[in-house]
């Protein structure tokens, strides 16, 4: 009788330890998945942190500024447009082409020449005409040859 005793005793501790290395095991299974799980959100959250990081960079190179880092002060944008004014009654008084298509930009004494004109030799003839205004210290002939349709 002791003998049965003993192995039933013996079945019963043996099964308390399985069954308590079962949920021992199943606990340490589910903490390796929610390792995994955040193992797996790792290379998003890096390449999240990366995006976020990069933008300030991102942003601060690709500015729109187009002056040399210093902001333009009231006489010169009252001596830019004085130039533009100057130089587009200047394209207007010429006797032999109006320039009526041309349009005139300053930004520090440097005049663009943007729009159409029929030929080479107006686009040419403009570029000389903003030269001569005083105040222009360089000329940017952007202006488009357009021959009329017919």
């Amino acid at each position: 009788m002791h003998d049965i005793i003993s192995t039933q005793l013996w079945k019963s501790q043996s099964l308390k330890t399985t069954h308590h290395e079962t949920t021992t095991l199943d606990n340490e299974r589910i903490e390796m998945k929610k390792i995994r799980a955040g193992l797996n959100n790792t290379p998003r959250l890096l390449t999240l942190i990366c995006c976020l990081g990069a933008a300030p960079l991102l942003g601060g190179l690709t500015g729109c500024s187009t002056n040399t880092g210093r902001d333009e002060t009231n006489a010169e944008k009252r001596q830019d447009a004085n130039t533009s004014y100057d130089v587009k009654n200047a394209l207007s008084s010429d006797i032999q082409y109006k320039f009526e298509g041309v349009n005139v930009d300053t930004n520090t004494g440097t005049v663009q020449l943007s729009g159409f004109v029929v030929s080479d030799d107006q686009k040419t003839r403009a570029g000389q005409i903003a030269k001569q205004v005083s105040s222009v210290k360089l000329v940017v002939n952007n202006i488009t040859v357009k021959p009329p349709t017919n």
